[in-house]
């Protein structure tokens, strides 16, 4: 086996720098070989079990790589494994970065003796693997905003002029964040100029929302489990 269980359990710790090195491992074992063989298909399946598993979980979130389509067929399966897996380990460089600059912040916070996120009267506090999220949709939005064909000029330019400063407010902590709220009426006007080519976007604004909610029980210190009241003029 190429991973000891050890290993594999540690990768929980640190999902990105775990996938990089587990591809690393991966490619050092498979050295300068010119032609693929048993032993390189062997190695090749592992490191992709373990690759695609931290992915399916959650534990990392890569949508940019596409896994390969594997038929049984020696050569072709390893080709496509180890594409994907060079393209995985790329971007889970830039993931580490990201984790490697949360960790100096961690650390310059421990240093300055204050807390993470401790902004007077914040009403939002996010995570990191939250604020890298919201700015992934944030991108997927933007690109989905060119297949609304019907979409007026002026509200595709307000959009993403929205979007572009939404992504520039995200923090650990704030205390407010009128661009986003206002987000949500726009995108009531999208859809209805739109309809279903607008399902992406809309898509995007509502796991944004489900987001946001957290972080808004989260500043308020109530239990993790909360969920925010639906605001209703009903009457019993």
């Amino acid at each position: 086996m190429l991973y000891s269980k050890e290993f594999i359990a540690s990768i929980k710790g640190a999902p990105a720098s775990g996938v990089v090195k587990a591809c690393a491992m991966a490619f050092e074992k498979l050295g300068a070989k010119g032609t693929w063989d048993e032993e390189s298909y062997n190695v090749l399946s592992e490191a992709y079990a373990l690759v695609a598993s931290v992915i399916e979980a959650g534990l990392i979130d890569i949508k940019e790589v596409s896994p390969p389509v594997l038929r049984g067929r020696l050569h072709d399966d390893c080709v496509g494994i180890n594409q994907y897996l060079l393209n995985v380990r790329k971007e889970c460089h830039m993931l580490v970065q990201l984790e490697r600059i949360e960790l100096l912040k961690a650390r310059t916070r421990q240093t300055l003796g204050v807390e993470a996120g401790s902004v007077p009267d914040a009403c939002y506090q996010f995570e990191g693997q939250e604020i890298n999220r919201l700015r992934s949709l944030i991108g997927e939005m933007a690109q989905s905003l060119g297949r609304c064909t019907e979409l007026d000029k002026r509200l595709h330019a307000r959009l993403l002029r929205r979007l572009q400063a939404i992504e520039r407010d995200l923090k650990d902590a704030m205390t407010e964040w009128d661009r986003f709220w206002g987000l949500i009426g726009e995108t009531r006007l999208l859809l209805s100029q739109c309809g279903e080519s607008a399902r992406q976007f809309v898509r995007g604004v509502s796991e944004m929302t489900q987001i946001v909610g957290v972080a808004q029980v989260r500043a308020a210190g109530l239990p993790a489990h909360h969920r925010l009241a639906m605001l209703s003029l009903d009457h019993d």
